[in-house]
């Protein structure tokens, strides 16, 4: 739906003389990535009406979301996949993962997320093989993705001045989630390789 949307407006572009020829493939990319996240902010916005965990949907989101600009990770094959997987996963996490997590001691809750912000802070960015990102702009996005995470931490750290710890648990289950699929894009990026050197093996 997406798609089909994204290219019929590309097509209404063309006809009028908005866009020229060369910039129509541009356009039904820059278009179904404009269009999913409205699509995805709406169905976020209806979850969060639905269930009424606000703070606990936006204190996940947030991070994930802005980590994953700059960290990368897996990504799926289509836009539809992917609209169904980031809601899930919201969901998750806002109504289970959370929920699991709260019960628990500041100070254990608080020693765990520093241990997966400093894992973070270490993780190199992976992106999938049709993003072409130079060195220079995974590492200024691994610096910046430095930077982040702790203005993070900061902000956790002011939610328990604050005596709330929705803040401090459910970006926890953002950063955690955001490492997995980092992890699991570096896992597939190296089944890859071994999968082209054994094929360039065989062909010496």
């Amino acid at each position: 739906m997406i798609r089909k949307s994204s290219v019929w407006l590309s097509d209404v572009f063309c006809k009028r003389g908005w866009i020229d020829l060369d910039s129509y493939d541009w356009c039904v990319y820059a278009l179904e990535k404009r269009l999913g996240l409205l699509l995805f902010i709406s169905a976020v916005a209806l979850w969060m009406g639905i269930s009424g965990l606000y703070v606990e949907s936006m204190a996940f989101l947030v991070p994930f979301y802005f980590l994953r600009r700059r960290m990368g990770g897996c990504h799926a094959k289509s836009a539809c996949v992917c609209f169904f997987i980031s809601i899930g996963l919201v969901i998750f996490s806002s109504s289970f993962l959370g929920r699991m997590l709260l019960p628990l001691p500041i100070s254990i809750l608080f020693t765990l997320n520093l241990i997966c912000v400093l894992f973070a802070m270490h993780l190199r960015p992976a992106y999938p093989p049709q993003i072409h990102f130079s060195i220079q702009e995974i590492t200024a996005n691994y610096i910046r993705k430095n930077y982040l995470l702790l203005l993070i931490l900061l902000i956790q750290c002011l939610s328990l001045i604050l005596y709330d710890k929705r803040i401090l648990v459910y970006s926890q289950c953002g950063i955690v989630l955001c490492n997995i699929t980092v992890l699991i894009e570096k896992q597939k990026g190296r089944r890859e390789n071994e999968k082209t050197r054994k094929t360039g093996r065989k062909s010496s």
